[in-house]
């Protein structure tokens, strides 16, 4: 046995041997998960030595206000959904092997984030802030981490040095906060060198992001007020498999913007484009819905166009 849901019942006590047998010929087991939501125990009342070594602490959907004492075992830590506000360095004092904090949908505050809480946690690849108060980049992190999720927030700066010394970082989510083209103007993305996916939709950008890292492959930037694609923009994107850009003011943009040898999937729906343009053969779905497109492909102009060394099959053009 490994794992434990006891979800949903009226547990309201727990002893110091009800998850460790205390016969001599019984196996201790080492738990991987204990799960006790929805239960009325008091969690501040259960012993540490009430729980073999389990990795995973499990307290979501309580109602707690503040951080329960992380034992140093723990490895996963799930305080989602709950009414937390600060991070202070205390409950993370002697925790050493933490890989992932959930602390999605509660009401954490930047400037309730005790300063380095986070840097010293070695071992941390995954963190979830989304749907909370963040007001900015809780910086400084841990140079382990690998995935950031403050979505749902309101960001509407990012501090020179807030993205420096994450050189692992692969997954960025900062969708449906305040960010505009200020925050753009230090070019903060351009060190994370193996970045691969970047969400930026629902934001007040009106440009695209500047020196973006060539290692990128899923790029949204839906429901922003972008107009235009710089020419050869994509030319140091050369890995982008997925670029959402639907909801924005895109009118007109370089024929051969989207000339990506990798390109999947290409979301334009919902602009204000007007003329065709070159995608490669490689795309596999094609959203360009409520357009004002509606110059037919010119096979002429196409040849006449295109860069050099490239042939007609190399090319489809978008008509109506």
């Amino acid at each position: 046995l490994q794992v434990v849901f006891l979800h949903s019942n009226h547990i309201a006590k727990l002893g110091v041997n009800d998850f460790c047998p205390t016969g001599r010929r019984k196996k201790k087991a080492l738990y991987s998960g204990i799960s006790l939501f929805n239960n009325p125990v008091k969690y501040w009342e259960v012993q540490p030595s009430t729980f073999p070594f389990p990795l995973s602490m499990y307290c979501d959907h309580r109602k707690l206000k503040t951080i329960p004492n992380i034992p140093s075992h723990v490895q996963q830590l799930y305080l989602q959904n709950n009414d937390i506000e600060a991070v202070p360095a205390g409950p993370f004092t002697n925790v050493t092997f933490l890989r992932e904090i959930n602390l999605s949908h509660n009401k954490v505050k930047f400037h309730m984030i005790d300063h380095g809480v986070f840097t010293k946690l070695s071992n941390l690849v995954q963190l979830h802030l989304q749907h909370n108060e963040l007001e900015e980049f809780p910086f400084p992190l841990p140079s382990s981490l690998e995935r950031l999720l403050l979505g749902f927030n309101k960001i509407s700066r990012l501090s020179g040095k807030a993205l420096e010394g994450l050189p692992n970082i692969t997954m960025l989510d900062l969708c449906n906060n305040v960010l505009d083209d200020s925050v753009l103007k230090g070019k903060p993305f351009s060190n994370l060198k193996n970045l691969m996916q970047l969400n930026l939709c629902n934001n007040k950008l009106q440009t695209m992001p500047p020196d973006l890292p060539s290692s990128l492959m899923y790029l949204s930037l839906e429901n922003n007020s972008i107009s235009y694609i710089p020419e050869n923009y994509f030319n140091r994107l050369p890995k982008i498999i997925a670029l959402r850009m639907s909801h924005n003011n895109l009118q007109n943009i370089p024929r051969n913007t989207f000339n990506l040898p990798n390109l999947l999937e290409l979301n334009l729906g919902h602009n204000k484009l007007k003329q065709v343009f070159y995608i490669p053969r490689s795309l596999q779905h094609l959203y360009i819905e409520d357009n004002d497109i509606e110059k037919e492909y010119d096979e002429a102009e196409d040849n006449h166009e295109s860069h050099d060394h490239e042939t007609e099959e190399d090319h489809e053009a978008v008509d109506n």
